[in-house]
Order: C-alpha cells, then structure tokens, then sequence
C-alpha cells in the first residue's frame, strides 16, 4: 500500500509541474521562472506540512511529501537548466536562477516554519 500512495501522489505531482510550466510558457515565460516558481512553492509546502503537521497520518506523510511534493518539486530540472545556462554563458541568468531558487526557497521554507510556530500558539 506504501507504493501506491507514494505513486498517486507522484503522478498528481508531476501533472500538476507539467500544468504549471505550460502555464507560464502562455505567458512567453522562460522554463526557469515556472522552474524557479515552482520550487519556491515546495519549499514553503514542505516546511509547512513538516513543521504544521507534524503528526500527520503516515500514509498521508507518504502521498504528500514523498509523492506529490516529490515529483512537484523539480531539483534535477534546475541543475539541469543551470548546466545548460553556464554552457551558453549566461552567466547573469545563472546567477538569478540560482538566487531565485536557493534564496527564495530557502526563504519559502522558513516562512513557512515560522508560521506553523505562530498556528501552534
């Protein structure tokens, strides 16, 4: 049963990625934002589920963080884009992937941990 959580969570997470990128991709987006986006989002739902919910039922531990989290959220896509960025020597849009990703994330995150700490008062 553990697999089959984890999988419907996974493939919800990946359509719902999939839907994201093509929504800013109608707007003449480039890949990174929708990228950049879309990692921020999971960083604050990470932080959020793991810090608010911290005695969430398992199986919903499992479809949520480990599925859907997991298949939203797009890590390799981001190295992989940023490999691509430094080989054309883009170095200026490197750098702002890179900023968006990690200090936003990082940033998502921690909101995310101090507004579970404002919730549980």
């Amino acid at each position: 049963m553990t697999f089959l959580y984890i999988a419907l969570g996974a493939s919800l997470g990946a359509v719902s990625r999939y839907a994201l990128i093509q929504t800013f991709s109608k707007f003449n987006l480039q890949a990174f934002y929708a990228i950049a986006f879309i990692n921020i989002l999971a960083s604050f739902f990470i932080a959020f589920l793991v810090f608010y919910l911290v005695k969430m039922d398992e199986a919903l531990k499992l479809f949520l963080l480990v599925g859907f989290l997991g298949s939203f959220s797009t890590f390799s896509t981001f190295s992989q884009h940023n490999l691509e960025l430094f080989l054309d020597k883009s170095f200026w849009q490197l750098l702002l992937n890179l900023s968006l990703n990690n200090g936003l994330g990082f940033l998502a995150a921690y909101l995310a941990y101090y507004l579970t700490t404002i919730l549980q008062d």
